[in-house]
């Protein structure tokens, strides 16, 4: 699955959604969110040697209870209840230099896209944002 472009109004929407944002605009978005009020937590994933060591940057920076199971399984349980967290008006994390050509990222871009899918209605926005390098990025 490759994500759509981040749209210029990404901070109006309401919805969840899983995004794409080229590394000249992505500070740009930061900037606008944390200004907004928005819980941004950006995950540093270049370099990422393995599945254990994704995991491991996810966990620390999203700050994922003791009882993560350091699995795909926990991964998208943690990021279907983020009732550990502060609360929070909206949220964005930023996965940056997301390798989505080869596993772990493959895994991870999948896991991504389900929890975008699945939004509750009463839950407050969250914008998954992936960056450089993904396939076929043509806009920055």
């Amino acid at each position: 699955m490759t994500p759509q472009y981040a749209p210029e109004n990404l901070l109006e929407l309401t919805n969840d959604g899983l995004y794409r944002c080229g590394s000249t605009r992505i500070d740009t978005l930061i900037a606008q969110a944390q200004a907004g009020g928005v819980d941004v937590r950006c995950i540093e994933l270049a370099d990422c040697r393995d599945k254990a060591d994704l995991l491991e940057r996810i966990a620390a920076t999203l700050a994922f209870p003791a009882w993560f199971g350091h699995n795909w399984d926990a991964l998208a349980d943690c990021l279907a209840d983020l009732g550990w967290l502060p609360e929070a008006s909206a949220r964005m994390f930023v996965f940056e230099h997301l390798d989505a050509t080869r596993e772990p990222g493959t895994t991870l871009l999948d896991i991504l896209s389900e929890r975008a899918d699945d939004t509750a209605a009463d839950s407050p926005p969250l914008w998954l944002l992936v960056t450089d390098p993904i396939p076929d990025l043509k806009h920055s």
